[in-house]
């Protein structure tokens, strides 16, 4: 038989596979007089109980090391800590060891769990005694599945601080007015915001797992020739790659839009490279105000270059000119 203890003291879960147990831990719960479990777990008189969390498993998550007690119920109980990310966590215990079949032993326990003496008999000569070997290899397995219950525990800790942190990863690239693609180390796409679906014109559902030079069409602004995205450069080098200033992208619907952008390698722990972040904003507007700007200049030094006349400025001054 076997019981696990949160370490709040929670019953975790118990199964009782031994006759004698059974029993005895049936005959200590009715003491209790009440249907509440929570009630009858902190009355006192849930004996077997007790001898489990407070005798055997605060007793080891105490100490932090396995621990052997004797049991309420006429049996012996061994206890191993469960720890997980380096703290116990709770414990897990089985019982263990013969019924007692001398006469005054089970007098008492007969007095005490308020069961007929009679059936204490029958049920410590239907007892079959386990050998030493069998005792042991008990005991090495509720090691091993303390040690199996920490992992998992581990385990969902990670899976639950992994997504957190990917929701708030996804909430903050949502937000953000930048496009935003997001590439494994094989150049497919992973993760597209709406800024980059509405620019490239695709949905995030469409394009996942496809190469990024399918979806992200670029090229220069004033050649027309294509341009490679900075992906496979950033894999090589593991530095931060910015586009050439004039750069174009053309949409799935044929719209274009003058971008700026650049690319940063995604690191684990261990430093590997596992994917690439590419960032790029629309600068349309600023882009055409650059050239009409750039364009009134050319036309100004046109003009002063090959007028006759004299050009002059002025600027106002408070008393006149």
């Amino acid at each position: 038989s076997a019981a696990i203890y949160e370490r709040n003291g929670d019953y975790a879960l118990g199964i009782f596979s031994s006759g004698w147990c059974q029993m005895m831990d049936g005959a200590s719960r009715r003491l209790c007089n009440t249907d509440d479990n929570r009630k009858a777990l902190t009355s006192g008189k849930w004996l077997c109980h007790d001898s489990c969390w407070k005798d055997a498993s605060l007793k080891s998550m105490n100490e932090g090391k396995p621990a052997e007690v004797a049991c309420n119920g006429g049996i012996n109980l061994y206890v191993v800590p469960v720890w997980a990310n380096n703290q116990i966590i709770g414990a897990i215990n089985f019982g263990f060891g013969s019924p007692p079949k001398d006469d005054a032993e089970l007098k008492k326990l007969s007095k005490k769990y308020k069961i007929p003496l009679k059936a204490l008999r029958e049920e410590s000569r239907a007892y079959k005694d386990r050998p030493q070997f069998i005792i042991d290899y008990a005991k090495q397995r509720i090691q091993n599945a303390a040690k199996y219950l920490g992992y998992l525990v581990e385990r969902k800790i990670a899976e639950d601080k992994h997504k957190e942190i990917e929701q708030n990863f996804r909430i903050t690239l949502y937000s953000i007015g930048d496009a935003v693609i997001t590439v494994d180390i094989k150049g497919n796409i992973t993760l597209m915001n709406p800024v980059a679906e509405r620019l490239c014109g695709y949905k995030m559902e469409q394009v996942l797992g496809k190469r990024l030079s399918q979806v992200l069409n670029i090229i220069n602004t004033h050649t027309g020739e294509k341009v490679d995205n900075p992906v496979k450069e950033v894999m090589e080098t593991g530095k931060v790659v910015e586009l050439a200033k004039y750069t174009k992208l053309i949409a799935k619907d044929g719209r274009e839009y003058q971008i700026a952008d650049s690319a940063a390698p995604i690191e684990n722990r261990d430093g590997e490279i596992t994917g690439v972040v590419l960032v790029f904003s629309d600068v349309t507007d600023k882009y055409k105000a650059e050239q009409l700007l750039k364009q009134a200049k050319e036309r100004y030094r046109i003009i002063s270059e090959t007028t006759t006349d004299f050009t002059f400025s002025c600027k106002k001054e408070k008393k006149g000119y």
